[in-house]
C-alpha cells in the first residue's frame, strides 16, 4: 500500500471544513496531520468523522477526552478500544507523561453507561500496574460482573484496603468469588471475605493456596463444614494444615479425601494415629449412625439466635446493676443467648440442621471420646461437671482436647469471667473478638454489657431486637470500633448481609452521635 501524498497546513485545514463527507473521513484517518486539525475533526457534526478520530492513534489527549463523552455509542467505544491497545505497552514513566486529560477520558471512559465500552477498559487495565487507582476501583465496584471480576480478580493496583471495603459493601457472589481467588491474598481480606458468610466465595477462598488464612479463621470454617460438602475437599488440600484441623476433618469428610489427608507430608505420625482412630470410629458406627451420630468433636457452628424470646419488660433492670458488676454478687443468669437448649444435660448447642428447621440431634448418641482415647474407653458421664473454683468459671469436660473453651458457659458465669478482666484492665475488643470466633456468645454479651456500663438484660434487649442501628449504637457506647460493629450485627444479632449497616467509608461509624443517643434512648424506653 502506498504511503499518501504528505499535504500542507492549509491544505488539511481546507479538507476538514469541505461539505464532502468521505474527503472529510480519509483526512481523519491519517497520521501525519497537527493535533488541532485531529481536535477539529472530532468535533465534526458526523458521526463517521468523529469515529475514525477515536480509533486514530495520534489524536491528541484533549481529542481522546471529547470523544470519551461523545453521545454516540461507537464513538466512545473506538476510544475505548484504543487507550485500551495503548495503555498496557506504557512504561512507568510514560504513564507518569500522560496529560492529565488522557486520565480524564480514562475516568469517563469507566463511567460509560454502556457496559460493552466499561468491560472494554477493564479488560485492558486488569493487570496493568501503574493503571489510575481512581479508574481501577470503579471498575472494580462496577455492578456488571463482567466489568468487575477482571479487576477484582487479577488488578495489582487494589490495596487490602481497597478490597475491605468493596466486600463490606456486600458485592454480587461473583464480585466476592474474584476476590477469592487473588494471588498472596492478606489475612485481613480473607477474614473480610469469611464474614460475609457467602458459601461460594468462602470456597473459591480455601482452593486457593496462595490465600493467607489464619489458623482460627480455618478453624472457625472447619466447625462449620461437616454440613458444607464443597468445602471439604478445599479444606483437605489447604496447605500447612495443623494437627488439630486434620483430626476435625477426619471425622466428616469422604473416605476419598480421609485417603489424601492420611497421605499429606505434613501430617505427623501421631496426629495420623489419631485420624486412624477416627475412621475406625466411623466405620464401627456403620452408615446409618453416620447420618445421626453426634456432631465431630468440635464446637458446633457459630450460634446464632433464631428465635429470639420477646423482650423483657422495662423496669426489670437499671443501668447501676451493670454499673456495680465488679462489687456485687453477679445477678441472676437471664436465659442463655447462644443456645436455647443450654440448660438440657450434657447437650451440644443445636447444629446446623436443627436451627435450618431439620431434625433435631437423637438424644440417645453417645457422646465423643477424647482425641486418641483408647479403644474401649468409657466417656465421662452425661451431665457431669467439677464443681468450678472460686471466681472461675466451671469447667466442663469438652468432647475433644482441640475443642475452644466457653461455649457451655452460662450468662453468670460469662458476667463473673467478663468482670474479672475489667478489674484486671485486660476486657477489650481484642479479648470480645476472640470470644465472638469461639462461639462464646454469653461472654461477649456480658464484655459488651460492662463496656457500655449497661445490665446484661439491656444488652440482650437491643441484641434480640436485631435492629443493625440498635447494635451499631450498642457498640459505640462500648467504645469499640466500627469494624468490630459490622461483626457483631451478622454473628452476635444474626442480621442478614443486605441489611447489616456497613462504616463510613472511612472506618468510622455512619451515624452522629445524636442519632445513635436517640437509638440506645428509644430501644431502652421499650
Amino acid at each position: 500500500m502506498s504511503k499518501p501524498r504528505h499535504i500542507s497546513y492549509d491544505e488539511a485545514k481546507r479538507l476538514a471544513r469541505d461539505p464532502d463527507l468521505a474527503k472529510r473521513v480519509v483526512l481523519a484517518r491519517r497520521r501525519d496531520l497537527r493535533p488541532e486539525i485531529l481536535y477539529y475533526l472530532a468535533e465534526d457534526a458526523a458521526p463517521e468523522v468523529r469515529r475514525v478520530v477515536a480509533v486514530n492513534p495520534t489524536a491528541p489527549h484533549q481529542a481522546n477526552l471529547l470523544l470519551a463523552r461523545d453521545r454516540d455509542e461507537e464513538v466512545r467505544t473506538g476510544v475505548a478500544g484504543k487507550l485500551a491497545r495503548i495503555f498496557p505497552g506504557l512504561g512507568k514513566r510514560e504513564i507518569e507523561r500522560l496529560h492529565r486529560t488522557a486520565y480524564e477520558a480514562l475516568d469517563a471512559l469507566a463511567r460509560d453507561e454502556l457496559v460493552r465500552v466499561r468491560k472494554i477498559l477493564a479488560e485492558a487495565l486488569k493487570d496493568v500496574a501503574h493503571a489510575p487507582h481512581e479508574v481501577i476501583n470503579r471498575l472494580a465496584r462496577d455492578p456488571e460482573l463482567e466489568v468487575s471480576v477482571p479487576v477484582l480478580e487479577l488488578s495489582p493496583v487494589l490495596t487490602d484496603e481497597d478490597l475491605v471495603g468493596i466486600i463490606e459493601s456486600t458485592p454480587a457472589s461473583g464480585a466476592l468469588s474474584a476476590i477469592s481467588r487473588r494471588t498472596g491474598l492478606a489475612q485481613g481480606v480473607a477474614d473480610a471475605i469469611v464474614a460475609t458468610d457467602d458459601v461460594g466465595a468462602i470456597t473459591s477462598l480455601l482452593a486457593n493456596r496462595s490465600a493467607q488464612i489464619r489458623e482460627e479463621t480455618l478453624d472457625f470454617l472447619i466447625d462449620r463444614a461437616p454440613t458444607i460438602e464443597a468445602w471439604h475437599e478445599p479444606l483437605v488440600r489447604r496447605p500447612r494444615l495443623s494437627p488439630g484441623a486434620a483430626l476435625k476433618l477426619a471425622h466428616f469428610v469422604a473416605d476419598s479425601l480421609i485417603q489424601t489427608l492420611q497421605a499429606r507430608a505434613d501430617v505427623d505420625p501421631a496426629t495420623l494415629n489419631q485420624v486412624a482412630a477416627a475412621v475406625r470410629r466411623r466405620l464401627d458406627a456403620g452408615p446409618a449412625a453416620e447420618s445421626t451420630a453426634p456432631e465431630p468433636p468440635v464446637p458446633a457452628a457459630r450460634p446464632k439466635p433464631t428465635a429470639p424470646p420477646k423482650p423483657r419488660p422495662a423496669g426489670t433492670a437499671t443501668r447501676a446493676a451493670a454499673a456495680s458488676a465488679d462489687d456485687a454478687p453477679a445477678p441472676p443468669p437471664p436465659a442463655p443467648i447462644a443456645c436455647p437448649a443450654a440448660d438440657a444435660p450434657a447437650a451440644r448447642p443445636p447444629g446446623p440442621e436443627a436451627r435450618a428447621g431439620g431434625a433435631p440431634e437423637p438424644a440417645a448418641a453417645a457422646p465423643a471420646l477424647p482425641a486418641g482415647a483408647p479403644p474401649g474407653a468409657e466417656p465421662a458421664p452425661s451431665g457431669e461437671s467439677a464443681p468450678p473454683a472460686d471466681g472461675a468459671p466451671s469447667a466442663e469436660p469438652a468432647a475433644d482436647e482441640g475443642e475452644r473453651g466457653h461455649w457451655r458457659e452460662t450468662p453468670e458465669q460469662a458476667l463473673k469471667r467478663a468482670t474479672q478482666l475489667r478489674r484486671a484492665g485486660r476486657l477489650d475488643e481484642n479479648v470480645l473478638y476472640n470470644a465472638l470466633a469461639d462461639d462464646e456468645n454469653n461472654f461477649v454479651v456480658a464484655g459488651l454489657a460492662l463496656l457500655a456500663e449497661l445490665p446484661v438484660p439491656d444488652v440482650e434487649r437491643i441484641i434480640f431486637a436485631r435492629d443493625p442501628k440498635g447494635v451499631v449504637a450498642l457498640a459505640w457506647k462500648a467504645g469499640i470500633s466500627m469494624r468490630f460493629a459490622i461483626k457483631l450485627q451478622a454473628y452476635l444479632a444474626d442480621i442478614p448481609a443486605a441489611a447489616v449497616l456497613k462504616d463510613d467509608g472511612f472506618g468510622g461509624y455512619p451515624l452522629e452521635e445524636a442519632e445513635i443517643r436517640d437509638v440506645l434512648a428509644a430501644l431502652l424506653a421499650e
